[in-house]
């Protein structure tokens, strides 16, 4: 009986990098079934895992799919975040399912709507909200409205609400809000006949008048199933670290820039962030030594100018040093001609020029040791090697072996100290990979490193950073506003409008938000228009 060839880890590794590249080109069916196949031979395959939540029809599935990820690295973030994701859109569908129950009269199927939609995302206001509307225990609506009040200690509604349920406990009252009916009705019913408490007046009137208004419903809620993204919430585009920070190309991980926008994908840094305190001993000493040197043309030209004063000290001339030393640069002064000539004579122009020649070299060493210019480092250590090269020599021709090699102290001395500031001057080469920063903390620290990332124009290590921002602040309004312009400007439309909707649902009356549809609207029409032939 013929066996099975044994399928090797080459072809499963195979599979897996044919199933990612067809999920990355929207090939939906072919990933599918290249992923399944890596799932088959190894079941513990995270990667093939986390790329199948993309692929899968079901949010069922995609769930599935995510738990196996966390339950192989259960600090796995993408899988953690999209779970969550999925789980809150779960919630966001039984509490749209559940609300229009309850309007309809539809009360037990509305509570296990509303019930499903808290056990899924126990964070949801308004589902614990309209809840307490639909069900027939007292107790339970108290419940219920305390979970409100933990949430959003400020909602009215559950205040009046628990007001209402003590009062009625007080009276020994029955325990609905609508005494008259044996079957209790939800509060948002609008009949003329059904009498209202204070508490459900103010339900009545702000969810007819704002069903879906944020100061009682949460965020999530936003979303319309039809969201382009929210059927793929695991199509992580940012999940290969090699794609481009600026655009978010792909790129192979040897490239220098990125072909598609020319910008640099490596980054050169100091080996040593800070100078070395060996190395500011070296600087104090050159600083010295140039000093030392800015002294000589000083000392030529007073020794020129006190001979000139000495020679001519019976003249009766009046030297001004000031006007001595114009003339002696050659600029136009009003010096007697014998006394010129005889400045020059006793230290000629070329000479006093010369002089500043040592002040040069050494104050090019002094800025070169200060800022770290490689060529000064090879320089100091020539020097210091041919130092060592001159006392040899020295110590050979000298008939006194110890004074030789006492003299050879300083120069080895001065070319160790030298080699010790080999990293002071070197530099280090990485690749810039798309890569959230490990040293923030806050969902702050992230949203103002996005920002400084975008002012470099690099986008796609923006959008990581505000992403993360918004997982760790979900309703801080910048963060999503600063998404969406990300987004535009990596070209990903459908991202940036569902970053809008959500920004629509925490601040409704924004005109950025409205500012920016505009321009979306308008960009999306440009590049119809030039795609379009003619």
């Amino acid at each position: 009986m013929n066996q099975k060839p044994a399928i090797t880890p080459n072809e499963v590794n195979t599979w897996l990098r044919q199933g990612i590249a067809a999920a990355r080109a929207g090939q939906q069916a072919q990933a599918r079934e290249m992923l399944m196949q890596v799932i088959e031979i190894d079941e513990e395959n995270l990667l093939a895992w986390l790329w199948l939540s993309g692929v899968v029809d079901s949010l069922e599935d995609q769930e599935v799919c995510l738990e196996n990820v966390l339950t192989l690295q259960p600090d796995h973030e993408m899988a953690r975040r999209g779970l969550d994701q999925i789980r809150r859109y779960k919630a966001t569908q039984w509490l749209r399912e559940g609300i229009a129950a309850a309007k309809a009269g539809r009360t037990q199927e509305a509570q296990d709507l509303l019930t499903r939609a808290v056990e899924a995302d126990e964070t949801n206001v308004s589902a614990w909200l309209w809840l307490s509307g639909v069900t027939q225990d007292l107790d339970e609506r108290e419940l219920y409205l305390q979970n409100v009040l933990s949430l959003d200690p400020d909602n009215v509604a559950a205040q009046h609400g628990l007001a209402h349920i003590r009062q009625q406990r007080t009276l020994s009252a029955p325990t609905s809000f609508s005494p008259s009916p044996p079957e209790p009705e939800p509060l948002w019913v609008t009949r003329s006949e059904t009498p209202v408490t204070p508490a459900a007046a103010i339900l009545q009137e702000d969810f007819a008048a704002r069903p879906l208004a944020p100061e009682f419903i949460s965020a999530e809620v936003s979303p319309s199933p039809e969201d382009s993204t929210l059927g793929k919430v695991f199509d992580d585009m940012f999940d290969d670290e090699y794609l481009c920070p600026s655009c978010a190309a792909p790129t192979d991980p040897s490239d220098r820039t990125c072909t598609t926008c020319g910008q640099p994908l490596w980054v050169r840094f100091r080996k040593q962030e800070r100078r070395s305190k060996l190395l500011w001993l070296l600087i104090a000493n050159e600083a010295l030594n140039t000093l030392s040197t800015a002294m000589l043309p000083v000392v030529l030209f007073c020794y020129a100018f006190l001979m000139v004063i000495f020679h001519f000290r019976s003249s009766g001339y009046v030297l001004d040093p000031v006007t001595l030393f114009s003339a002696y640069l050659g600029l136009p002064a009003d010096v007697p001609q014998d006394v010129l000539a005889m400045l020059l004579n006793t230290v000629p122009r070329a000479v006093f020029y010369f002089s500043f020649l040592p002040l040069m070299l050494s104050g090019f060493v002094l800025a070169g040791l200060y800022f770290r210019w490689k060529p000064v480092y090879y320089i100091l250590s020539l020097k210091a090697l041919l130092n060592i090269a001159g006392s040899f020599v020295l110590m050979f021709k000298t008939s006194n072996i110890f004074l030789g090699l006492l003299g050879m102290v300083m120069p080895l001395a001065s070319f160790y100290m030298i080699f010790q500031l080999d990293d002071d001057f070197a530099w280090k080469e990485r690749r810039i990979l798309l890569r959230i920063d490990p040293d923030l903390a806050g969902g702050l620290d992230y949203l103002a490193r996005g920002k400084l990332y975008a002012q470099q124009k690099m986008w796609a290590m923006a959008a990581i950073h505000f992403r993360k921002a918004i997982a760790m602040h979900p309703n801080d309004f910048d963060a999503y506003v600063a998404l969406a312009v990300t987004y535009i400007r990596l070209g990903k439309y459908d991202y940036a409008e569902h970053q809008l909707n959500e920004a629509h649902q925490l601040a409704p009356h924004s005109s950025r938000v409205q500012q920016l549809r505009d321009l979306l609207n308008e960009i999306r029409a440009l590049e119809l228009s030039a795609e379009s032939p003619g």
